[in-house]
C-alpha cells in the first residue's frame, strides 16, 4: 500500500461537523434526563413524606390565617374561619342556691364525777424487815432511817447471807395498799426496785432485800 492511499483512508476518518451534532443532541438528552428524575424524586420524597405524617401532626398543624384571609376577600367568602364555632348570645342562667346548714350533734356530758376511795394507810401498823443483799455493810440500817423518816415503824435489819442482784420488796397481798408508799421511798435508793409476793404466814408483813 502506497502513502497516498494511506493518506486517503486517515483523511476519511476524520470528525465531520455533523459528528458533534449527534453527540450533542445525546447529551442534552442526558442532562434533561438527569433534570427531570432528580425533579420527580424530590417530589415524591416530599409527598410520602407528607402521605406517612401521622394524622394528629396534620390536624393540630396551625392554621395560615393571613393567607386564609387574602383568599377569603379575592373569593368573597363568609367570614367563617374552619373550627370555630359562631358565637350565640344565650342569657345567663343563674339558680339561686341555699346553703345546706348541717345539723349540730350535741352529745349528752357525762357530769359524773369518778372519784377513787381513799385508803386510811396507817404506816406504822405493818412490820417491815430489812436483809443486805449486797456486799456493802450499813445499806439495810440506812433504808431502815429513810422508811422510818417516812412514817413507817422502825424496821428489822439483817444479813440475807447471799448477794442478790437487784432489789426486791416482798409484800403479803392483805397489805398491797402499802406498795406505792414503801416503793416511793425504796426507790430513791435502788431505781430497778421490784416487788414480789410475801406469803401469808410470814412473820413480817414486808421484806425488803437490798440488791447489789
Amino acid at each position: 500500500m502506497d502513502t497516498k492511499d494511506t493518506l486517503q483512508k486517515i483523511e476519511s476518518k476524520k470528525i465531520k461537523p455533523v459528528d458533534f451534532i449527534y453527540l450533542g443532541v445525546i447529551l442534552l438528552f442526558f442532562i434533561i434526563t438527569a433534570v427531570m428524575f432528580f425533579t420527580s424524586t424530590n417530589f415524591i420524597i416530599g409527598h410520602i413524606n407528607k402521605i406517612f405524617l401521622p394524622v394528629e401532626e396534620v390536624a393540630n398543624k396551625p392554621l395560615d390565617m393571613e393567607r386564609y384571609r387574602l383568599i377569603e376577600k379575592k373569593l368573597n367568602l363568609p367570614s367563617n374561619i374552619p373550627g370555630e364555632i359562631p358565637a350565640i348570645n344565650t342569657p345567663l342562667i343563674t339558680t339561686a342556691t341555699t346553703p345546706v346548714i348541717p345539723a349540730t350533734i350535741t352529745a349528752p356530758v357525762n357530769t359524773k364525777v369518778v372519784t377513787t376511795p381513799t385508803v386510811n394507810i396507817d404506816k406504822k401498823s405493818i412490820s417491815i424487815n430489812i436483809l443486805n443483799g449486797s456486799k456493802k455493810a450499813g445499806v439495810a440500817s440506812l433504808l431502815s432511817n429513810n422508811l422510818e423518816k417516812a412514817g413507817f415503824s422502825k424496821s428489822s435489819t439483817g444479813d440475807n447471807g447471799t448477794v442478790i442482784p437487784i432489789t426486791t420488796i416482798y409484800i403479803k397481798d392483805s397489805k398491797k395498799d402499802y406498795i406505792s408508799s414503801i416503793q416511793d421511798v425504796v426507790k430513791k435508793s435502788y431505781p430497778k426496785t421490784i416487788t414480789k409476793i410475801n406469803p401469808e404466814n410470814s412473820n413480817f408483813d414486808v421484806i425488803i432485800i437490798t440488791g447489789k
